[in-house]
């Protein structure tokens, strides 16, 4: 990636980004962001875990926005819910343990070094499942 870019994206000095590759780039950006998110929060905040989804989750989106969700929504919703987001024509699978097994040990590193220390900041106040 550009460093210039990457700067934009990241915050960081242009010459740190400098030779940074995908799997550094991409964690810095997470760990960063999830780092924001705690420095930054106002209330009201909601930070949700993927494990809170699909009900609990949604439920806990829509009273903070203040939505009434009635027995139509729930219908509506109830259909949608066991879809792919992406290839909505697909059912939904969890890939986590798939998308695990196929990190590289650049990945993992990475990973831990940049994104988990500043995600298990921001679990303790996530919404789980």
């Amino acid at each position: 990636m550009h460093p210039l870019k990457a700067a934009g994206i990241t915050g960081l000095p242009p010459e740190e980004c400098l030779g940074m590759d995908r799997e550094t780039f991409l964690a810095r950006s997470l760990g960063l962001f999830c780092d924001h998110a705690l420095a930054n929060r106002e209330e009201p905040f909601l930070a949700v875990d993927y494990t809170a989804f699909p009900w609990r989750g949604f439920e806990a989106v829509a009273d903070l926005f203040g939505l009434a969700v009635d027995a139509r929504a729930r219908e509506a919703i109830a259909g949608l819910i066991g879809r792919h987001a992406k290839s909505p024509h697909r059912p939904f699978e969890p890939d986590a343990a798939r998308k695990r097994s196929v990190a590289t040990p650049s990945m993992v590193a990475a990973v831990e070094r940049w994104s988990l220390p500043a995600y298990r900041r921001l679990a303790p106040i996530a919404l789980r499942g």
